[in-house]
């Protein structure tokens, strides 16, 4: 069975009422902005939480994965700064003065060893990660994983 993992941006009382909502079996509340995808884990959202805090310029940064609530293990927040690294990646990759490109941060990503995704996979998660979290910023919300362990 794959991994279910949802991404979404949210309030922490919202993410961890979808969580709870989850863990009872109960349809979780909507949230508007979700990318569900299957075998994500938090391993591969730190790791290219790295790749893209070095290409910003902010390498060393912790990119672990927070557990919100003790009693919800599948629910984690991604740490401000990466999602700080993260919202800037799209502004660098459209200034021609810098040599910082959201494909590289995709093709660095690919190169991983650990990484069972396809070029395509890759793409699509690293682009609506980056999506994901310039709305995070923008609204003030964390941005968050759950998943289906």
């Amino acid at each position: 069975m794959s991994i279910l993992t949802e991404i979404f941006t949210a309030s922490p009382e919202h993410a961890m009422s979808r969580a709870r909502a989850h863990d009872e079996g109960r349809p979780p509340t909507p949230v508007g902005d979700l990318f569900e995808t299957t075998g994500v884990t938090d391993l591969e959202l730190e790791v290219l939480g790295e790749i893209v805090a070095r290409a910003v310029g902010v390498g060393g940064i912790d990119t672990e994965l927070h557990p919100v609530h003790l009693e919800l293990d599948e629910l984690s927040q991604v740490p401000d700064a990466v999602v700080a690294a993260f919202a800037e990646l799209p502004a660098l990759d459209a200034d021609p003065t810098v040599s910082v490109s959201i494909d590289a941060v995709i093709a660095s990503f690919c190169a991983l060893e650990d990484i069972d995704l396809t070029e395509p996979e890759a793409s699509d998660l690293v682009r609506r990660v980056i999506d994901l979290a310039v709305l995070a910023q923008r609204r003030g919300d964390g941005l968050y994983l759950w998943t289906s362990l």
